[in-house]
């Protein structure tokens, strides 16, 4: 589970570099985790850096409105955004995929 980890934790999950594309995956349980804490977490881990390091996440999505979506989903859901040079996507069933953008 993301939710219980330190800051200086690494996340749990499976790290791949694809060329100059460094993706990581992990799951969660979107019923009991805060999704945006899970995020900040994984991020704030893959850079070695506290989660209050890095910029808001409510200026790349809004927090409250990712949860909603993701706990009223009755089927298969995806959301996709962009954060703090990352490609974040997150599914109903709790699959976490973190993906750098930069190069």
């Amino acid at each position: 589970m993301v939710g219980a980890m330190s800051d200086s934790e690494p996340p749990a999950g499976d790290r791949e570099e694809l060329g100059a594309v460094e993706a990581y995956h992990t799951r969660i349980d979107v019923a009991e985790e805060s999704v945006p804490d899970a995020v900040l977490t994984v991020i704030a881990a893959i850079e070695n850096v506290r989660r209050t390091d890095l910029p808001i996440l409510y200026d790349a999505v809004d927090p409250d409105a990712l949860e909603a979506l993701l706990a009223s989903a009755t089927g298969p859901l995806s959301v996709t955004f962009r954060y703090h040079d990352y490609r974040i996507e997150i599914t109903a069933e709790g699959y976490l995929s973190v993906e750098s953008t930069s190069t």
